[in-house]
Parts: C-alpha cells; structure tokens; sequence
C-alpha cells in the first residue's frame, strides 16, 4: 500500500499517466460544465504533459482534486453512453471487459482524489489508492489472478464467526506480483484466537465493515480467478459475505485455484500447509497468519508452479471474464484501515 501523512495544502500522489490522459481528452472540448475548475484543469494538463512516463508523481492541492473528481464522473459518462441499458446501473453491468476496466481505472482515481479532499481538510492520515501497484495505479489489464487471504475469528461464518483482515494481491499470468490491497475488518463480534492471527478488538475497532468496503473487494476481484491456499476456508467467508451484502439473489461463483490442492502436483505426500509448500519451494514466509504475507507467499507459491508445470489455466482465465461484476455497493463506503506494519516485505 501506499501510505502518507495528512497535508495540510497539497500532497504528491501516483496516478497511472493513461487514466489522467483518458479523463483529460474527456474534459477537452467541455469545458462549460468545468468552468470553475479550468485553472486547476489547466495546471494538471502541464503535469501530464511534463512526465511522458507510464505514471505520474502529481502535486495536487484541493482545487485539483475538486477538478479531477468532476472530470472522472464525465469521462463515466461517457463511457456508459456506450453500453446498453436505460439506467446507468444497467449500463454498468452490461459493460464489455474493455470498457470494464476503463472504469475501474477511473473509479480508483475518483476515490484516491476523495480521499485527497478528505485527508487536505482534516490532516488525518490516509491510504492513497486500494489496490496499490507502482504509482498506486488499479485493476491493471494483465493481472489475471486475485491472490486473496484473510485470518478470521473462527472458522464458520454459519455460527457467526467472521473476516477480521482481508488481503488481495494482483498477478499477471506469469505469477508476477502487480498490486496489493489489504484492510483489517470490524467483526462488530468478538476476534476469537487473537493468539494465532495477532489481532486485537482494539485493533479493529476504528476498521470499516466488510460491507463498507465492498465497491473496492469487488473491483479488485472482478474478472479475475481468484487464488488461495486452501481456497475453501477463505471463500466460504467471501461467499458469505457476497450473499449477504452485494447479490443476495445469485450465488457468487468465480473460477478458483487452490495452491494447496496443487501442491500433491509438485511437493512429497503430506506437504500442504503453506509455510510447508514454501519451504520447500524456497520461498521465504514471515509472519504468517498476516494477510498480506500469507497472500504475497500464495502468490509466490503460484509463480512457482506455472515456472514448473508451464500451466497457464487459460479456461479459468476466460470464464472469470464472463463472470458478472459485483454491482455498487448502496451502503456508504469508508478507507481501508491496514495491520499496522510488521515485518511482511
């Protein structure tokens, strides 16, 4: 993740160089409904101008920020103007992938200027982004897998037990590392064995819910298959959760790899666990029963396998795209709220 302090007149943030270029071409030629905010249009233009790389360090006060949030509701606009539908919810979700991606890009923009704005008028700390690649760009086109883990206070959400912390990490169909995203999650319940997962209620007290985050959870995992070590734990947490707060109506069914149910494919009888896997793999595990960490080893672990096997799950990979996308959340969404940091690099 990419992390700041809270400033109090301008602060520097990554953005990927295409988004701002696609939202800068939207603004071009309608500039009525932006009159207000030509100045700071105009300074933002000379950034971009400035940087021919594929991201941008942009200094950007509050009145660029203000800009970029009306100009990202006109480039969705515009957008959705080409898909079918009479409502801009159906349009959304009739969407092909093309255009899918293109407001994802543009809705991690969005929320990294809004949390801007929060963070410039409130010198509170802040978390740029969701999911964090280099330069804090989002659901990048070739990351084809969502690594996920999450440490839970039980293990049932049928008796009531729930996610504590969730992280997913973005990888490309090599098993290269793309981007990451993690939050701890309030259980609004007890934490359980606070002795194997380290987390405190203290800890996740001030957390968002997972229906308060779920717009990032179902943007980060859309179009993706999604990996886990023993992947049956985690998702039916995730499959809980979707049922309850996002489509109440349809199973959530995505393609699953799970790195634990591989490993008879690569590793001696017996070695499933996965700080055993990674031994053996030579793949360094610390502080496991972290999110992060575990996800970050999971991915590793999937690297080593294509690296091995020269699999490339290619059915997988498409039927994820065919899957719907989680639609927007009607509940009011909040910042992620990181682990405090331990030794997970």
């Amino acid at each position: 993740m990419t992390f700041g302090r809270g400033f109090k007149e301008s602060a520097e943030v990554r953005v990927e160089r295409l988004t701002l270029v696609e939202v800068m071409d939207a603004w071009r030629g309608h500039t009525g409904p932006l009159a207000a905010h030509l100045a700071a249009l105009r300074q933002i233009a000379s950034q971009v101008a400035a940087s021919p790389g594929p991201l941008l360090q942009l200094r950007v006060f509050p009145a660029h920020a203000e800009a970029l949030i009306a100009l990202v509701g006109m480039a969705e606009t515009s957008v959705l103007a080409g898909c079918p539908g009479a409502t801009r919810r159906e349009r959304r979700s009739k969407a092909d992938p093309s255009q899918r991606r293109q407001l994802r890009r543009l809705s991690v923009l969005r929320k990294q200027m809004q949390r801007l704005v929060f963070t410039l008028s409130s010198g509170a700390p802040f978390c740029l982004g969701g999911i964090d690649g280099p330069g804090g760009q989002d659901t990048l086109p070739d990351a084809v897998f969502a690594v996920i883990d999450c440490e839970t206070s039980g293990f049932s959400p049928a008796k009531g037990d729930a996610m504590l912390e969730l992280a997913i990490v973005l990888a490309d169909a090599h098993g290269d590392i793309l981007a990451e995203w993690e939050t701890l999650l309030n259980p609004c319940g007890p934490v359980g064995a606070e002795w194997v997962h380290g987390i405190t209620a203290e800890m996740v007290s001030g957390a968002p819910t997972f229906a308060q985050v779920t717009d990032e959870v179902g943007k980060h995992l859309a179009s993706r298959v999604i990996v886990a070590h023993n992947a049956s734990f985690d998702l039916r947490f995730l499959r809980d959760v979707a049922q309850r707060y996002v489509r109440p109506e349809q199973p959530w069914e995505p393609p699953v790899l799970c790195t634990q149910q591989l490993a008879r494919e690569f590793f001696p009888h017996g070695v499933r666990k996965l700080a055993d896997c990674c031994a053996h793999a030579g793949i360094s595990l610390t502080d496991a029963h972290t999110a992060l960490a575990d996800a970050r080893a999971t991915t590793r672990l999937l690297k080593y396998y294509i690296q091995e096997s020269g699999l490339s799950w290619a059915a997988e990979i498409q039927r994820a795209e065919e899957i719907p996308p989680w639609p927007v959340s009607e509940v009011a969404q909040r910042p992620t709220v990181p682990r405090p940091r331990r030794n997970i690099d």
